[in-house]
């Protein structure tokens, strides 16, 4: 009769273990998305595509973030510039502050371009 109470009470615990993880994850991909909005410029976020859970890294969880970014370059004209969207993905992090941490990609060689979004700006 213990075993039978011992076991009951470790899969209720690793049930409440998963949907406290689960419930931590929304919540957490729900902060991501409200900070990358609020600080779009900052970051240079147009839009957010994806956020995927990676796990618990060093008591901080992790996050593969997708989204577009807008890369710009000289034409070699001196009043315009070509630019482009670009998929990247990055990692943001939340600490257990619910800070969030992000990094945008600052290399478009590492992103891939999203067809039909060449534009040229005049400055």
């Amino acid at each position: 009769m213990k075993k039978l109470i011992l076991s009951a009470f470790v899969i209720l615990s690793s049930l409440a273990t998963f949907a406290t993880d689960d419930a931590n994850t929304k919540m957490g991909k729900k902060l991501i998305i409200e900070e990358l909005i609020n600080y779009s410029d900052d970051y240079g976020v147009e839009e957010v595509f994806e956020v995927d859970f990676q796990g618990v890294i060093d008591r901080h969880y992790s996050f593969a973030v997708t989204y577009s970014k807008q890369f710009c370059f000289d034409s070699g004209d001196d009043e315009r510039m070509s630019c482009a969207l670009y998929k990247c993905q990055s990692n943001a992090v939340i600490d257990g502050d619910a800070v969030v941490g992000f990094e945008s990609e600052s290399k478009r060689s590492n992103c891939e371009k999203i067809a039909g979004s060449d534009t040229t700006l005049q400055y």
